[in-house]
Formats: structure tokens, sequence, C-alpha cells
């Protein structure tokens, strides 16, 4: 994962395109006790991030954090975090293009096609879904569009400027994280990576 370096009078911008709503599935999530904004990039490791921010900050046996002061942490609209919450530290993980793209394809079975009452079967193969815009594969399913976004659209300005702090990969998921909880010193949450 990488820091970015800001200079002091260039503040965070909004983003591009800002998806999810204020809830779990997805949404952003923000703790106002860390001081630390997520940004929940469709397909890119977002749900197992928010497991693990669950998990590590409402204990195991309240998966929706319901008993926890929401200051703690919380789902947040995704277009708020740099308005709301310029002075948090914010955060998100990017995945490899090509493993992101398959999970889109793999997650098209969830989300079938309706056609007067009927799921429309309809075998789509990896390579016509590759090729086909992603402005038109809303034809094969009926999954929420916004998953088939560059992933830059989730994390970068109109202007091209980051709005996030760190950058992490998936694939280092566990080492990154590590590194994102060290700079909040927010180290008691390491133990449940």
């Amino acid at each position: 994962g990488r820091f970015v370096h800001r200079d002091a009078n260039v503040e965070k911008q909004a983003m591009g395109r800002a998806a999810g709503s204020a809830q779990w599935a997805s949404g952003c999530v923000i703790s106002d006790k860390y001081k630390f904004a997520y940004i929940h990039i469709l397909k890119s490791g977002g749900s197992a991030t928010k497991e693990f921010l669950k998990k590590s900050l409402c204990g195991e046996d309240d998966i929706d954090c319901k008993r926890v002061d929401p200051r703690v942490v919380r789902p947040i609209v995704c277009k708020e975090i740099p308005t709301k919450h310029p002075d948090y530290f914010t955060f998100s993980f990017v995945r490899n293009p090509f493993s992101r793209m398959y999970s889109m394809y793999s997650m098209m079975d969830g989300f079938p096609r309706q056609k007067g009452g009927h799921v429309v079967i309809d075998t789509v193969s990896f390579s016509k879904f590759v090729m086909t815009e992603p402005n038109k594969r809303i034809a094969f399913t009926k999954m929420n569009s916004a998953h088939y976004w560059a992933q830059t659209d989730f994390i970068f300005s109109k202007n091209s400027c980051p709005s996030f702090d760190f950058l992490g990969r998936v694939d280092q998921f566990d080492q990154d994280m590590r590194t994102i909880l060290e700079h909040l010193n927010a180290t008691e949450m390491i133990d449940y990576l």
C-alpha cells in the first residue's frame, strides 16, 4: 500500500462518482473514535474489509454493530466523507483488475435478469462479458451498474485528485491493514487480522 503525499494547501476533494448508501452492504465506513473513513470500492474486498472492521470494533457477537456507540464505527454515505470529515484519515483497497472483472462475472448468477416474472437464463461467456461495454453489461444481470465502474471512479475526484490518504491492495490486505492500524494508533485491532 501507499500513503498519499498532499501539500498542505491541497484539500481532499469529493470522489468523482460515489456509490453506496449509509448501509453496511454498499456504503463506506467511518469511525469518530479513530478518526478514519473507509471508502468501499465495489468488488474490491469491501465486504471482507467491513467484516474485519465490524469484528475488531464491535466484537464477534455484534455483527451489525447495533450494541456499540455509533461514534466507534458506522456505515456512511460515501460522498459525505470529504465534505463532512475532511480531517479524517481516509483509506481504501484496490484489487487486481483481472481478478475484479472475474468477481463481477461470477456475481452475475446472484442477480439474474427477469422477464415476465421468470428468471432469464442467458449463458454469457466470460470473454463476452469482458468485451461488452460496462454500461451495456446491465443486459446480463440486474446487479447495480456501479459494480462496473473503474476503481479510480470511487477514489479520485473529477479533477483526478485522490480522495484518500492511503491506498492498500487486496492481495496484501493483512500487511496494508496493519500499516493503517499502526498509523491510526489502533493497534488493539491488529489481533483480529
